[in-house]
């Protein structure tokens, strides 16, 4: 679980990141239907220099950072609860080991 936090909290550090991870143009898809032709269409749209050239594009043009937030806050969300779920298995473990000790020296004593 520390990893995840990790994670979480290092996000505005890897929203950044993205935005300097260069798409290598011949592995977008040009046409089509579905994600493609999206990733397409934002290729398309002033994707020419004034010689012609295809303008650079970045993996952050095609990740919406609100997007992202909200699966960081759902993320965290889930992190809470499974460390909450977490703590009270840790009460309940110690509390068997503590009866189980007990009963043991109970019966340790009877003999």
């Amino acid at each position: 679980m520390e990893r995840y936090e990790a994670l979480l909290e290092g996000w505005e550090e890897n929203m950044s990141s993205i935005r300097k991870v260069r798409v290598v143009s011949g592995l977008l898809v040009r046409g089509g239907s579905g994600t493609g032709s999206t990733l397409a269409g934002h290729q398309r749209e002033g994707s020419t220099t004034s010689r012609g050239e295809e303008k650079q594009r970045y993996l952050g043009d095609y990740v919406s950072g609100d997007k992202m937030m909200a699966v960081r806050d759902g993320c965290a969300k889930v992190l809470a609860e499974l460390r909450m779920r977490t703590d009270q298995l840790q009460v309940t473990l110690d509390d068997v080991m503590n009866n189980a000790e007990a009963v043991q020296a109970d019966l340790e004593a009877t003999r």
